[in-house]
């Protein structure tokens, strides 16, 4: 393969760049097949990268590496949200889609100085490969965010937890009147991206659930990306797992181990990521950082 070498400079990508970043995308990630095809499948999957989901000010979606000609030749996704965590606002970035067209991987590098632009914001990497993970992790100083899964499969509860304020709704649902402010954002900004949600009242307090369906070694799964109360689903784990495989037809429900701060349910198993998810945060801890408003939910079929 030759390796190119001429002057590449790192600017910020807009949604402008659209057609020629799936140009970069179909050249690195795709080995074989028809190039019309891949672009199609490829503008198809990433099209939510490029857009402002959440009606942020933020003036750019990335970065991008181009040419003196105008050519773009490789691209990072950076998806900013803004979130209410512990009362407080905070703006995080979940990196994603690191592309750069094989001609041109020896610029690869430039790419992550974006760090340095970002240091208002936690930062979060839930899909390393063994290059971002080293890169990251020696660089800049990245931690590990999670290294396990949590797998609980369906048991029919032995007795009923004694409520019945178990709400499943869709995007396509209003939301329960008693959901409060930030959860109702919550709902509002993930609705469109084919997830699932869950309420468990028990009068007083409840527990907001936030899910999606996901394919794993080609096995249904329900993952877990949200709990708003770790005790509330604590208690009534037995019919949580049973209801949520049963509602969504899944094999198993999925959280990460850092979510499950009063154990891990009976009869669940534990499996280690093939790379940790990485983070990097100046006031948030691993607890308070999650998959939503992540590349989880804007790639399709990820």
């Amino acid at each position: 393969m030759k390796i190119f070498k001429e002057e590449v400079k790192i600017k910020k990508a807009t949604p402008e760049d659209f057609e020629k970043v799936i140009n970069v995308i179909t050249n690195a990630f795709n080995e074989e097949g028809n190039q019309e095809e891949q672009y199609l499948k490829s503008k198809n999957k990433f099209e939510y990268l490029f857009k402002n989901n959440w009606g942020l000010e933020e003036d750019h979606i990335g970065y991008k590496l181009e040419k003196a000609d105008g050519e773009i030749v490789g691209f990072w996704s950076c998806i900013f949200s803004v979130r209410q965590i512990n009362g407080k606002e905070h703006k995080v970035c979940n990196f994603s889609t690191w592309a750069v067209k094989k001609n041109y991987r020896n610029y690869s590098l430039l790419l992550t100085k974006a760090v340095n632009d970002l240091k208002d914001y936690s930062l979060t990497i839930l899909s390393s490969d063994e290059t971002s993970l080293e890169v990251f992790t020696k660089l800049y100083k990245f931690k590990p965010l999670e290294e396990n899964l949590i797998i609980i499969p369906p048991l029919p509860p032995i007795r009923s937890s004694g409520i019945s304020g178990y709400i499943f709704f869709s995007g396509k649902d209003s939301p329960p009147p008693i959901l409060k402010d930030d959860h109702k954002q919550l709902f509002s900004d993930h609705r469109k991206f084919n997830a699932s949600f869950l309420l468990v009242n028990e009068g007083k307090d409840y527990c907001f659930f936030i899910l999606k369906k996901r394919k794993m070694k080609h096995l249904p799964f329900a993952y877990m990306f949200y709990m708003s109360n770790p005790e509330i689903f604590w208690r009534h784990i037995a019919e949580i797992r049973y209801r949520v495989n049963k509602q969504l037809k899944t094999f198993a429900l999925i959280g990460e181990e850092r979510k499950f701060r009063f154990g891990r349910p009976f009869f669940s198993f534990k499996k280690a990521l093939p790379r940790p998810f990485l983070y990097k945060s100046k006031d948030l801890g691993p607890e308070d950082l999650d998959g939503l408003y992540s590349e989880y939910f804007l790639i399709k079929n990820l």
